[in-house]
């Protein structure tokens, strides 16, 4: 800033060094028109330092009001990414737990999946019996009839 306030009034002090030369160089004739020059000049200068530096301090006051916003939108954003950071952690934990519960459910869907499996062949073992002491039964009345018929025959033979 300060390098840039010393620029300015180079700059501004350079167009005086010029009318020096400017009025160094002219005839003798042209002498009153370099008074006027001359006593139109520094307050022209003065005119333009003074703008110049009006200029600096509204420059220096945007940029301060820039600072000012510049730190209200970091401050913003901090908090923003602390409460991110927040959800991020709570989401992590979530997914955490999640993953637990989905292994203890699949670990539990294949302890279904085998007792499943497990009551299916005791169903079918238990229809294979049912269907065993089915033919007993039958082939024990067969058999009963037969031996019942047999001795009423061998009884009305005697």
């Amino acid at each position: 800033m300060r390098w840039f306030v010393c620029f300015a009034l180079f700059a501004s002090f350079f167009p005086a060094f010029s009318w020096a030369e400017d009025s160094s160089s002219s005839s003798t004739g042209s002498l009153p028109a370099a008074s006027v020059n001359a006593s139109a000049s520094p307050s022209a200068t003065w005119e333009r330092l003074d703008d110049l530096l009006s200029r600096l301090e509204n420059s220096a006051e945007d940029s301060s009001e820039d600072s000012r916003l510049l730190k209200t939108s970091l401050e913003d954003a901090r908090s923003r990414l602390s409460e991110l950071s927040m959800r991020l952690t709570e989401s992590s934990t979530r997914a955490g737990e999640l993953s637990s519960s989905l292994e203890r459910c699949e670990m539990l869907l294949a302890l279904s999946e085998a007792s499943l499996r497990e009551a299916r062949m005791a169903a079918a073992r238990r229809d294979t019996e049912l269907w065993l002491w089915r033919g007993a039964a039958v082939l024990g009345v067969a058999v009963g009839a037969a031996g019942f018929g047999w001795g009423l025959a061998n009884a009305a033979a005697r």
